[in-house]
């Protein structure tokens, strides 16, 4: 028989302390506001659609998806990478 274990995937210790990283997951140049009692993180996600991710946190440990600001980019056919190098910004 093997022993397997498993990685953690939360970072609250649920003791008061937190163990980084924070948020097992890739959340490029994130910007983090305070409304309220609540956090609110927006994270760029360049090509990949639904983008620009909005997660809620009440403690900056424990976060949760809400939604996301940006379903699809209609306005030019380039940014469905069909051939065109939009975000290369040669165009």
């Amino acid at each position: 028989m093997v022993n397997v274990s498993a990685q953690k995937m939360q970072s609250d210790n649920g003791d008061g302390t937190y163990t980084n990283p924070v948020i097992y997951s890739d959340f490029p140049d994130s910007d983090v506001i305070l409304v309220d009692s609540t956090y609110y993180m927006v994270s760029t996600t360049m090509f990949i659609f639904p983008g620009v991710t909005i997660l809620k946190s009440y403690d900056l440990v424990n976060w949760e998806y809400c939604n996301n600001a940006v379903q699809q980019m209609d306005f030019s056919p380039c940014y469905n990478l069909d051939g065109c190098n939009r975000y290369a910004h040669l165009e």
